[in-house]
């Protein structure tokens, strides 16, 4: 049966919201700067095995103070994580949590005639103030935090899962994106790495 390799690329970035302009000033909770990204969970295929690549450490840490932190209005990916992996399933699906969310939230890649397969998810907001009361505070959301999961399919010549015997000379055949926005995550329960 066929195998593939799979590259896993998780970049993030935090975009200013229409409303941004609104703001009046920050809640208490608020940080006005910067958003922080921790406590990333993923969870690969049952059959994956894991290959080679890079990722921020911080990204892993489950307290926030030791997170990764980006400024609001990034809209250059920062990729952090770059991971390979090998699978038997050709619609693999990526369960992940960030943030510590109290979910988990699953993509799974289909690799259609489009090769790219598409998702996207509102997980959290940063919330700025635009009317103070004495009985409290109106607030919309200012910023974005989106972390986009792409997932690369190349089809290997042999369905071992070990490319030692030749079955690196391969054909990149799809790409396929799924798009997280607001919370983020990356731990690695089953077989995969961090």
């Amino acid at each position: 049966e066929p195998w593939y390799e799979y590259n896993l690329i998780l970049a993030a970035t935090t975009p200013l919201a229409n409303s941004y302009d609104s703001c009046t000033g920050w809640p208490e909770e608020t940080n006005p700067s910067n958003f922080t990204w921790f406590g990333l969970r993923i969870q690969a295929p049952d059959d994956a095995v894991m290959g080679g690549g890079m990722y921020f450490t911080n990204i892993v840490n489950l307290e926030e103070a030791e997170g990764i932190i980006q400024p609001y209005n990034e809209t250059t990916p920062s990729i952090m994580v770059n991971y390979t992996f090998q699978s038997g399933d050709d619609t693999p699906v990526i369960k992940l949590n960030m943030n510590n969310e109290l979910f988990w939230d699953s993509f799974q890649f289909s690799f259609d005639d489009d090769n790219l397969d598409e998702h996207e998810k509102v997980i959290g907001s940063v919330l700025c103030t635009i009317r103070e009361s004495e009985s409290g505070w109106t607030g919309t959301q200012a910023v974005v935090p989106t972390l986009t999961i792409s997932l690369t399919q190349t089809v290997l010549e042999e369905g071992t899962g070990d490319d030692s015997d030749g079955a690196t000379s391969s054909s990149l055949v799809s790409s396929s994106k799924a798009t997280m926005v607001g919370g983020l995550i990356v731990l690695i329960v089953s077989t995969l790495f961090l």
